[in-house]
């Protein structure tokens, strides 16, 4: 791409990929206090962050109120998307044994770049945590109840809004009640499950959050 600009005299100011990244940590800034709840999206996403500012901004709703001195996901939402695109059109560019036509790369990348797709992504990931509590009773004596309990990446998002909290709880349910028919259509059905997804009528932010953790852990690892 800098190329082609440097060539056609497009008179867009260019810079190398690795100064870009340099000049986006250079307005990171680290905090004395961090969110809770960092640890359990690292684990699900899997990847642990040298600058935990980064996924602090990726999991911020714009409705947040606190003295953390961070931005919404916004931006770094508009960057994950790009990094996305570039990722799966790559891979469908380069498929083994593939030669996808143009036709057919399109409707692929269609069918993996969408909001549906994404929050379908945000709904089922999650990480297992121990839920062992101590419990008494006069027959029994103190006992150990052992327990796990999953939290879910959707569930992570920092926010401040009523709304959020409800239509988090209501796509989460719809999701539930549908996500054996979209699993089994998307691992051994005949055609992509568009309506199952459409119908899980999933908020943008749900989407967002996965795009935005793209875009910071493609900062956070160049």
């Amino acid at each position: 791409g800098r190329e082609c600009i440097e060539l056609f005299e497009l008179g867009i100011p260019t810079k190398p990929l690795s100064a870009r990244v340099d000049q986006l940590l250079s307005h990171v800034q680290e905090f004395d206090t961090l969110p809770s709840q960092l640890s359990v999206v690292e684990k699900i996403i899997g990847h642990t962050f040298k600058h935990r500012a980064l996924l602090v901004e990726a999991i911020t709703h714009s409705s947040y109120q606190t003295d953390l001195p961070t931005i919404s996901y916004e931006r770094m939402e508009f960057l994950g998307d790009a990094v996305l695109d570039m990722i799966v059109t790559d891979y469908l560019y380069h498929a083994p044994g593939k030669n996808y036509s143009p036709g057919q790369m399109h409707l692929r990348k269609m069918a993996l770049v969408n909001a549906h797709f994404l929050a379908m992504i945000c709904l089922r990931s999650k990480s297992d945590y121990d839920a062992t509590m101590p419990s008494w009773s006069r027959e029994g004596g103190l006992q150990i109840q052992h327990d796990t309990r999953q939290v879910y990446l959707c569930q992570c998002l920092l926010h401040s809004s009523v709304y959020v909290l409800e239509e988090q709880s209501l796509t989460f349910a719809r999701w539930r009640s549908g996500c054996e028919s979209i699993e089994r259509a998307l691992e051994s059905g005949h055609s992509y499950p568009w309506a199952g997804l459409a119908a899980l009528q999933a908020p943008k932010f749900i989407s967002d959050m996965v795009e935005s953790l793209l875009g910071a852990v493609f900062i956070d690892t160049r």
